[in-house]
């Protein structure tokens, strides 16, 4: 019976499925061997399996790959001969433990556990070598070949670990999931309105950020910035107003015109992004479509446009620069609260950096030349 169970795992080894796993792999080895020893002893086990039977059966694959892989090795080791030079193993000086192959070394002196000082020796092609990998790697929450190299070390020597580890954690799902890369997007031409040269907010983009906490009349009160945005120049017009109803928005409207001059045409979101967002943004959309306001339009000769449905990223070239202007404030500012006038500096201050910021990349070899900004369009 010994001679048979031996046989039938050394003739069943390579035939693991990818659909085994470690812990499935080591419990069925578990269960065969229980039945090997109901089959032979009067004192059957009828229990569930204990750690003992599935560690037996851990050791028992580890002498099957042993002998798979290293069988003249061993031979030559039982019968005290030397390994051949082209053997594997033998720069590791093996030797035989309990009929385990274990590395030498050096370190039977040290106060380290014997398993690290001399640790077994597996062959990294091996299929259960494999599945050990994976185990190891599911078990330590999908760490680098690094870690589950050192994990493994403390107990096995892998020839060309490293290199199995990488096999096997490059066939590992979870991983593939996390690292993929995702697909680049081959993006539509520019709109006219983008590329045709024209005066300074010739065409604008006009969108609304907030609320802002300001220090008033009372404890605590709150302001929105209204930021208007060039699509050519890139150029921007910060105004900071005290609410979003129609008489405030076309005042901060018109001293835009004052100081920039009246625009052709006007972008804003769409309705359904105002209608879908918060009380602020309903507000900001009545104040928007109001009569009054289109009034105003009309007899400015002003085109007001909106950007279609479901593609907010056509906004994106105002919606770019809002963002900037948060992160300055929340730089800026921090925790203070400011009143309105300071507030309004601190926008003005923000304005002209942001006017002067570099429209093309800067070559470090173009020192004594100055890169375009925004600003230049507007000044000269």
């Amino acid at each position: 019976m010994k001679t048979y169970k031996r046989k039938f795992f050394e003739e069943n080894a390579f035939k693991l499925n990818k659909e085994c796993s470690y812990t499935k792999l080591l419990r069925v080895t578990a269960w065969i061997l229980r039945f090997v020893h109901n089959c032979k002893s009067h004192l059957r086990i009828i229990h569930e399996l204990n750690c003992n039977e599935v560690e037996k059966a851990k050791d028992y694959w580890i002498q099957i790959v042993q002998r798979q892989c290293f069988s003249a090795e061993i031979n030559a080791l039982k019968e005290g001969r030397p390994l051949q030079k082209k053997s594997k193993i033998s720069c590791f000086n093996p030797f035989l433990k309990d009929d385990y192959l274990r590395l030498g070394g050096r370190l039977q002196f040290s106060d380290i556990p014997f398993d690290t000082q001399h640790p077994l020796i597996l062959d990294g092609n091996h299929p259960f070598v494999h599945l050990l990998i994976q185990h190891t790697h599911i078990r330590l929450h999908h760490l680098s070949v690094r870690i589950v190299l050192s994990e493994l070390r403390s107990t096995f020597w892998i020839l060309r670990g490293r290199q199995a580890i990488k096999k096997a954690l490059h066939k590992c799902l979870h991983c593939k999931l996390f690292k993929a890369k995702c697909g680049m997007q081959i993006e539509a031409h520019l709109p006219s309105e983008r590329v045709v040269p024209s005066a300074p907010f010739t065409i604008t983009g006009i969108d609304f950020a907030g609320p802002i906490n300001i220090r008033c009349l009372k404890p605590r009160d709150t302001a929105y910035i209204a930021l208007f945005t060039c699509a050519t120049t890139r150029a921007l017009h910060i105004e900071l107003v005290s609410d979003l109803t129609t008489d405030k928005f076309l005042l901060a409207l018109q001293r835009f015109v004052g100081r920039r001059g009246l625009p052709n045409t006007i972008y804003t979101d769409n309705a359904t992004t105002f209608h879908a967002a918060n009380k602020e943004l309903i507000l900001l959309w009545q104040t928007l479509s109001s009569a009054k306001t289109q009034q105003y339009y009309a007899q400015n000769g002003i085109t007001w446009r909106f950007i279609a449905l479901c593609v907010a990223w056509w906004g994106g070239w105002w919606e770019r620069l809002i963002g900037i202007v948060k992160q300055c404030l929340r730089k800026v500012l921090g925790r203070a609260l400011l009143d309105e006038e300071s507030l309004s500096t601190v926008l003005i201050g923000i304005e002209a950096a942001l006017n002067s910021r570099p429209l093309i990349y800067e070559e470090e070899s173009d020192d004594n030349s100055a890169a375009l900004a925004p600003g230049h369009f507007l000044t000269g």
